[in-house]
C-alpha cells in the first residue's frame, strides 16, 4: 500500500483538471492506497457545504481524507461550521510531515 498526499489548489468550478484530481484520489483509494487531499488556495471552494460538486462528494464518500488549509479558509471567510462533513482544517505543515514520512506528494 502506498501513501499519497494530493494538494489541490484549483477551483473545481472553473478548472476541469480539479475534477480529474478528485477522480484520481478516489481511484487510488479504491486500489487500496491511503490518500489524503489538502485543499489550498482556490481549492477550498469545494469544501464549502453549500458547494455542489458530484466528483468531490464521491471522493469524500470514497474514503479519501480531506483537509482544508486554515489560511486559505480564513482568506475566504469560511469557518469550520461552513465545511462539508468530514473535512478537517489543517496547516501547510501537513505537507512537510507527508514528505518526511515518505508519502508520494502530488501538487496541482
Amino acid at each position: 500500500m502506498t501513501h499519497y498526499m494530493i494538494i489541490q489548489s484549483q477551483d473545481p468550478f472553473t478548472q476541469v483538471r480539479a475534477l480529474q484530481h478528485y477522480d484520481l484520489a478516489t481511484s487510488l483509494t479504491q486500489d487500496g492506497n491511503t490518500v489524503r487531499m489538502l485543499l489550498v488556495q482556490d481549492g477550498v471552494s469545494a469544501a464549502h457545504r453549500g458547494a455542489v460538486n458530484p466528483a468531490f462528494e464521491a471522493m469524500l464518500k470514497g474514503g479519501v481524507q480531506v483537509f482544508a488549509d486554515a489560511y486559505a479558509l480564513s482568506e475566504r471567510n469560511i469557518d469550520s461550521t461552513d465545511l462539508h462533513s468530514g473535512i478537517h482544517i489543517a496547516a501547510m505543515d501537513l505537507v512537510a510531515r507527508a514528505l518526511l514520512a515518505g508519502d508520494k506528494v502530488i501538487w496541482h
